[in-house]
């Protein structure tokens, strides 16, 4: 897996989803955005989710440790350009309240 593509925005970080992640790219990309971003300050990510309708098991638990990672250093985490179904996922699993979308 490459460097991922990211936007820094008004002390904000956007990252855009890869479209070819396989299985064991999620975790990662956990790893990735802890190495690339919160190990330099950057602790405001914003995960831009555009590039996929449904995500696998293994993305939410990679984002949901990537939110706890970002908790511990006073730091945030939103999902945005959720799909419905993603939206549904993350309402049912009431992972919702661990992960923000805007």
């Amino acid at each position: 897996m490459s460097e991922l593509p990211f936007t820094e925005l008004n002390g904000k970080v956007i990252v855009s989803l890869p479209r070819d992640l396989e299985r064991d790219d999620w975790m990662t990309l956990r790893e990735q955005i802890q190495r690339q971003l919160i190990d330099r300050g950057l602790v405001h990510v914003i995960i831009d989710c555009s590039s996929y309708a449904m995500l696998p098991s293994v993305a939410y638990g990679a984002f949901a440790g990537l939110a706890r990672d970002l908790n511990r250093v006073r730091g945030s985490f939103r999902l945005r350009r959720v799909s419905e179904n993603i939206l549904s996922v993350l309402t049912r699993t009431r992972l919702d309240a661990v992960m923000r979308v805007e």
